[in-house]
C-alpha cells in the first residue's frame, strides 16, 4: 500500500472526487506525508536456496497509512532480512484475509524498492482501480510514467514530487485527448492533441461486464441429475477492478489458501472434484450503455490482455487408506497433483494421534518432487514406535458377533500390539480401529516467469489399524459429460490484443448486450479489460478484470 502525493491530476470536478474517494495524499509535502507513516516489521516463511529448507525471515518496509491496520508481503529477489530493497513485489492487504482473496488486496506494487519504499521504475496498482507505470523515488512517482484512474481518465508524461509535471498526454472521462502543461501538481495549459476528434456532448459510453447468471444456474443443475457437483464462477466488483474467481471456497482455500490436505474418515476422500466437466466456462455479458444525446456506432472491440500466464501452483489433494474399502494396515497413502506444475523437493514431517490432536513424536519422511502423484509412507514412523506391521496386516482380528464390537476394540486398544499408538487410535464408530497420522508438507513449485515459491500445507490422513468385523462394503458411479460454447484466452503472453466481432448502433440512452465464454487450457491467472471503438475515434475501456482460472491437470485423475 502506498501514499501517492496528487495535488490535482486535471482540472475537472470529476477526477478531484476521485482523488478524495481513493483516500490519496493530497496537497501535502512529502516531509508531512512521511511523518504520518510508520516502520512496520513483519515475519515470513522464505525458501533458503543456500540451507535447502523454508526459513523465517523477518522483513520492514514503510507503512505509510498505519490507520488502515494492513499488513505487508514481500516477494523479492535474494529475499535479504531487515529493511526490503531490490526488484520484488510488495502487497499491502487486510489482515487476517485468505491468501487467495485478491479482494482483500490494497495495494500491489512490482518493481525496484530502495530502503522499504518505491524508488526506480514500478507498476502500482491500487484496489479502487487506479494504476501507475513509471519511475519512483523515495516512495512517490518521479519521473515519466503513465497514471490512470478505472473510470478512463489517464495523465501520461513526466512526474515530480509525486504529481505531474511537465508536458504530457491527458485523456478525460469523456474520450478526449489533450495536451497538458503541469506545474508542481498543477495544470497551467490545455490544447487539444493534434489528430484527435473533440465532441461536445453529454453523458458518456459506458461499457461493464457481469456474470451471466442465467447460464451460471443452467450448468450447476447439471449436477441434480449426476450427483457431482458443478462449479462455476463469481465476481466481486467491490474493489473497484471486477475480480472473478470459481465460486468454490473449498477448491480457492486447498489451491491458495491455507486448507489441509484431507483424507479423514469423517470426511473421506477430499473429492471436491471427479473430472473436468464439472468446471464450467466463465460466463460474462458485456454492457453497453450510450449516455450521451446522439447515436454511438461501434465499430470494433477487442480484448486488451496486460498479461496471461499459466498457474503452476500445484493443487494437491490425498486419498488414504480410509477412503477405500480397506480393512487392514496399509502404510502408504497418495498425494495426487490436479495443478499444472510439479511439486519439487517435498518431505513431510508427521506425527501420529487422535481425531482430536497429535502425539508429541514426530518422523519424517522424504516425498521428493512429482508431476501427478506420489506415494509416501508411514511404515518408518510405525517401526520406530515397535508396531508389527506384518502382523496387522495378515492376521484376523475378528470377533464373534457385531454387538462384542466395541468390547474387542478396546481390548486390543490396551494389547501390547499396539501398545506404541497408546493414545493414538479412536474408534470408527463401528468395527473398526483408526490412527490420524497429523502432518506438514514442504516442497516448492516453479510459476510461469521461472521464480522458486515456497509453500508448506498442513496433511490429516486416517489410518485403518485393524477391523474386528467383516470389512467395509464399496460402490463407484461416474461423471456425464456436458459442453458449452467457449473461447480460448491465451497462455503466457503479455500485451496481447484479441478482436471480438462486435459491431452495432446503440441509440441515446440504450443499452446493448452480448455474451462471452471463456475457457483456457490451463489453471492460470488473465488481466485484461474490453475495449470497444467507436465511428468518432474514441475507445472505451471497461473496468480492469482480474480472472483467476482453475482447471484440474487431466493426468492426475487417472
Amino acid at each position: 500500500m502506498l501514499r501517492l502525493r496528487l495535488v490535482r491530476l486535471a482540472s475537472t470536478a470529476a477526477i478531484t472526487a476521485i482523488l478524495a474517494a481513493t483516500s490519496l495524499v493530497a496537497g501535502h509535502d512529502m516531509a508531512a506525508a512521511a511523518n504520518a507513516g510508520a516502520w512496520q516489521k513483519r515475519s515470513q516463511l522464505v525458501w533458503d536456496q543456500d540451507a535447502g529448507k523454508l526459513v523465517r525471515k523477518a522483513f520492514v518496509a514503510w507503512d505509510p497509512a498505519p490507520e488502515l491496520d494492513l499488513e505487508f508481503v514481500w516477494e523479492g529477489a535474494g529475499a535479504a532480512e531487515g529493511v526490503i530493497s531490490g526488484e520484488g513485489r510488495l502487497v499491502w492487504r487486510e489482515k487476517g484475509a485468505p491468501a487467495y482473496d485478491v479482494t482483500a488486496v490494497y495495494s500491489d506494487y512490482r518493481g525496484a524498492v530502495k530502503n522499504g519504499r518505491p524508488d526506480g521504475d514500478g507498476r502500482l496498482k491500487l484496489r479502487n482501480g487506479l494504476l501507475y507505470e513509471g519511475g519512483w523515488r523515495d516512495g512517490a512517482m518521479e519521473g515519466q510514467g503513465k497514471l490512470r484512474f478505472a473510470n478512463g481518465e489517464a495523465f501520461e508524461g513526466g512526474f515530480a514530487d509525486g504529481a505531474p509535471d511537465g508536458a504530457g498526454r491527458l485523456t478525460t472521462i469523456d474520450g478526449r485527448v489533450w495536451n497538458s502543461v503541469w506545474r508542481d501538481g498543477e495544470e497551467i495549459a490545455r490544447e487539444p492533441a493534434e489528430g484527435t476528434v473533440q465532441l461536445a456532448q453529454a453523458g458518456t459510453v459506458a461499457v461493464n461486464v457481469y456474470i451471466d447468471s442465467r447460464l451460471n444456474d443452467e450448468f450447476r443443475a447439471a449436477q441434480d441429475e449426476d450427483g457431482f457437483d458443478r462449479y462455476a464462477y463469481e465476481i466481486d466488483d467491490s474493489s473497484g477492478a471486477l475480480n472473478i474467481r470459481l465460486a468454490s471456497d473449498e477448491i480457492m482455500n486447498l489451491w491458495k489458501g491455507d486448507a489441509p490436505i484431507t483424507a479423514t474418515l469423517r470426511q473421506g476422500k477430499s473429492d471436491y472434484f471427479e473430472d473436468t466437466t464439472q468446471f464450467g466456462p466463465v460466463f460474462v455479458v458485456v454492457d453497453i450503455a450510450n449516455e450521451e444525446n446522439q447515436t454511438a456506432e461501434v465499430v470494433g472491440a477487442y480484448l486488451d490482455i496486460d498479461e496471461s500466464m499459466s498457474d503452476l501452483q500445484p493443487y494437491i489433494d490425498s486419498y488414504g487408506p480410509a477412503d477405500g474399502c480397506n480393512a487392514r494396515l496399509l502404510t502408504e497413502f497418495s498425494l495426487m497433483n490436479s495443478g499444472w506444475g510439479p511439486v519439487e523437493n517435498a518431505r513431510l514431517t508427521y506425527a501420529f494421534g487422535t481425531e482430536a490432536e497429535p502425539g508429541n513424536q514426530t518422523f519424517v519422511v522424504d516425498v521428493g518432487s512429482f508431476e501427478d502423484a506420489a506415494a509416501p509412507s508411514i511404515a518408518g514412523g510405525l517401526e520406530a514406535l515397535g508396531i508389527d506391521i506384518n502382523r496387522l496386516q495378515n492376521d484376523n482380528f475378528q470377533c464373534a458377533s457385531e454387538d462384542q464390537f466395541a468390547a474387542c476394540l478396546a481390548d486390543w486398544q490396551g494389547s501390547d500390539l499396539l501398545a506404541g499408538l497408546q493414545g493414538a487410535t479412536f474408534s470408527d464408530g463401528n468395527a473398526q480401529l483408526l490412527t490420524r497420522m497429523w502432518g506438514i508438507l514442504e516442497y516448492t513449485w516453479t510459476d510461469a516467469k521461472g521464480g522458486s515459491n515456497p509453500r508448506q500445507s498442513a496433511v490429516v490422513v486416517d489410518f485403518p489399524v485393524l477391523d474386528v468385523g467383516f470389512g467395509p462394503e464399496c460402490g463407484a458411479g461416474g461423471p456425464i459429460e456436458r459442453g458449452f460454447p467457449t473461447a480460448k484466452l491465451p497462455l503466457d503472453q503479455t500485451n496481447v490484443r484479441i478482436p471480438i466481432n462486435y459491431t452495432d448502433t446503440i441509440a441515446p440512452r440504450e443499452q446493448k448486450r452480448f455474451g462471452l465464454n471463456f475457457v483456457a487450457d490451463k489453471s492460470s491467472r488473465h488481466l485484461f479489460r474490453f475495449v470497444i471503438e467507436l465511428a468518432d475515434g474514441r475507445t472505451i475501456d471497461s473496468p480492469d478484470i482480474d480472472l483467476t482460472y482453475f482447471i484440474p491437470r487431466l493426468p492426475a485423475m487417472n
